[in-house]
């Protein structure tokens, strides 16, 4: 495994935290049979070698954490269709779900995809699930447009290659430095940061497209960019929910994970974990929309100009290095309270999808919380829209709701002052 997967893998195994992510499906249309999808799946996905690893069981129940080949996956036992109970919705099914680890029995593929059907018929729901050290959320979408109708191009395996390999020494001291650097700065340990707990919720809002685009345009003389817009809407709602974070009541040490694709250009389909993590102070402690916007965009910008997610790429290579008996040790420091607070992740689906002659109509995506993070928000961007989608654990199930909302509450506000400052 990779560093970045043997951390993931280390959350579940050493900590208990599930490593479950999922992107969620909403088609309009009359659902599948079963038989008819695990046939389906079975042509569109049988060629991705990916999808057969199994994890390795460590000895003794000891790293080093490690994948092995493993025959064609038994769809029979990987797709299945799983009702949404009498009395429940489908956020409910959702959280049951996530906090449910992957493989449930060894010698399984960390995958699964359920057919959730709606009572009515005329709708329904796919659920992919994956262990995240498989499969990241742009793997995701990759399968997802695998299995919908005229697929841009087959999948790549996956090549854990970092793009810092090639440069200098000089400069991969450099750009690790300078991430270090910006580490070095403590979060504030917030009552998010304690351990979780075993229980799972989610939270979804929608803002249109076209309110988060224009909110990105409030900076006047700036040409920021939605992801710029997202961050600040989400620190604009950590302040209205100020539950949220929980004590110690200060705003000014908020730190967000937040994952970049470390794909090369031309291997943009490569399904695997290929993400590197930055990190990026969310201003809570701004009161001002704009004065918000300004400070991620300034924040983000450093990020690019000292190649961060090279950096960080660097310092992982370094973690590597030091041999897989330390793989608990680096995941240990990767779940650190004091690195970052929440997670804010940002992917976006390209095009519009059918399958089968269903329409895809929305589109959500939930990550997984790492040991010490007790919410977390992912932004999907399909069509017209936006959906923020958030993740907590049983302690801050009653703030994601309000989060979701007020965060669109902010992207409407910013999207309004954009005239008025550009």
């Amino acid at each position: 495994m990779t560093t970045p997967e043997a951390i993931l893998t280390a959350f579940q195994d050493r900590f208990g935290s599930p490593a479950t992510i999922c992107i969620v499906l909403g088609f309009d249309g009359v659902p599948p049979e079963l038989k008819e999808l695990r046939e389906h799946v079975g042509r569109c996905w049988s060629g991705i070698p990916r999808l057969r690893l199994r994890m390795a069981r460590p000895v003794r129940g000891r790293p080093p954490y490690a994948w092995e080949k493993g025959p064609a996956p038994d769809l029979d036992r990987c797709v299945v269709e799983t009702p949404i109970p009498d009395g429940a919705t489908l956020e409910d099914l959702l959280g049951r779900l996530l906090s449910q680890t992957l493989p449930e029995l060894p010698g399984l593929p960390p995958w699964r995809l359920h057919l959730v059907p709606a009572p009515a018929g005329h709708e329904f729901t796919l659920i992919l699930l994956a262990h995240h050290a498989l499969l990241d959320g742009i793997s995701l979408v990759t399968l997802v447009r695998q299995i919908c109708d005229r697929p841009p191009g087959p999948p790549r395996s996956d090549v854990p290659v970092l793009p810092a390999a090639a440069a200098p020494l000089a400069t991969r001291v450099r750009r690790a430095a300078a991430v270090l650097a910006e580490l070095s700065v403590p979060a504030a340990p917030y009552r998010c940061t304690r351990p979780v707990d075993g229980d799972r919720a989610v939270a979804r809002s929608r803002v249109p497209r076209e309110v988060l685009d224009t909110a990105a345009r409030a900076l006047p003389g700036v040409k920021a960019l939605p992801n710029d817009a997202y961050l600040a809407c989400v620190a604009g709602a950590l302040r209205r929910v100020r539950g949220a974070l929980g004590p110690p009541h200060r705003d000014d040490r908020v730190h967000c994970a937040m994952p970049a694709d470390i794909r090369p250009l031309d291997a943009h389909n490569t399904v695997g974990n290929l993400i590197t993590t930055l990190r990026v102070r969310l201003p809570v402690d701004v009161a001002d929309p704009v004065e918000r916007l300004r400070a991620v965009h300034a924040a983000t910008t450093r990020l690019k100009e000292r190649d961060a997610s090279a950096g960080m790429a660097d310092i992982l290579a370094l973690g590597a290095r030091l041999g897989p008996r330390a793989q608990p040790l680096v995941a240990a420091r990767a779940a650190a309270p004091h690195l970052w607070s929440t997670l804010c992740s940002h992917v976006p689906v390209s095009r519009p999808m059918t399958m089968g002659g269903a329409v895809l109509r929305e589109v959500s995506g939930f990550s997984c919380l790492t040991p010490r993070m007790g919410f977390l928000q992912v932004l999907m961007r399909y069509r017209d829209a936006y959906t923020l989608c958030l993740t907590g654990d049983g302690a801050h199930r009653p703030y994601l709701s309000p989060l979701a909302d007020a965060f669109a509450d902010e992207a409407h506000t910013l999207a309004a002052l954009a005239p008025s400052r550009a």
